[in-house]
């Protein structure tokens, strides 16, 4: 029997690799919901990475590998920011594909609202402290980092791709942004930066599906 954590990646080993159906199963990830931090230790972190207080502040947690869409992802926040340039997004990861990651930062000038931050551990006080969470991947099983945002209260733009959409209703707790498309992951984040209590909505939204579904 091999054990499967969403049901993309069930079909996707049945269709691709041809193990049979009867031989799979799938099994939810879960998270715990984590204890707030103090508005002095989000101080702290702010201080650590430059994080503005008055601004919004996007996540974005993966290994720089060409399969997690980096590339889509800065294209269209080269436009949000142009739009908004209170925005900040925070890259935290490493993997091959950073040097070219931030050289299109630097040929388009992005380096005050772009921030790399290495591998942070742990996670998720940095993730506490930002205002929304944000994965622009080709394909993900379920993705436990997205769980974990949802899990701080985070309002999230994940791609409509692989298992994310068994966690994420579209515009109810996060936006489900088409894949591979930097004009819809552009559209949905002005959505949130536009409508406050939209963005307050989802939030709550997200943190009640972990607290229902994913526990």
């Amino acid at each position: 029997l091999i054990i499967s954590n969403s049901m993309a990646g069930k079909n996707r080993l049945i269709n691709v690799e041809k193990i049979p159906a009867e031989k799979r199963q799938v099994i939810y990830n879960g998270v715990d919901i984590p204890l707030p931090i103090t508005e002095e230790e989000k101080k702290k972190i702010r201080e650590k990475y430059h994080i503005p207080e008055n601004g919004f502040t996007f996540l974005c947690a993966a290994s720089f590998q060409k399969k997690k869409g980096h590339s889509l992802l800065l294209s269209a926040f080269k436009e949000i920011i142009n739009k908004n340039p209170e925005v900040l997004l925070l890259l935290a990861g490493e993997g091959e594909e950073k040097i070219k990651i931030i050289s299109f930062v630097k040929e388009n000038r992005l380096e005050q609202n772009i921030i790399f931050t290495g591998v942070v551990t742990p996670l998720i006080p940095l993730m506490q402290t930002c205002d929304a969470f944000v994965l622009s991947s080709l394909w993900e099983g379920i993705p436990n980092v997205l769980l974990e945002a949802m899990a701080c209260e985070k309002a999230v733009i994940v791609s409509n791709a692989g298992g994310m959409n068994e966690i994420v209703e579209n515009e109810r707790d996060g936006f489900l942004s088409e894949s591979p498309s930097p004009d819809s992951i552009r559209d949905n984040a002005l959505k949130l930066l536009k409508n406050k209590s939209f963005y307050r909505k989802l939030s709550e939204n997200a943190l009640n599906k972990v607290r229902l579904k994913w526990t």
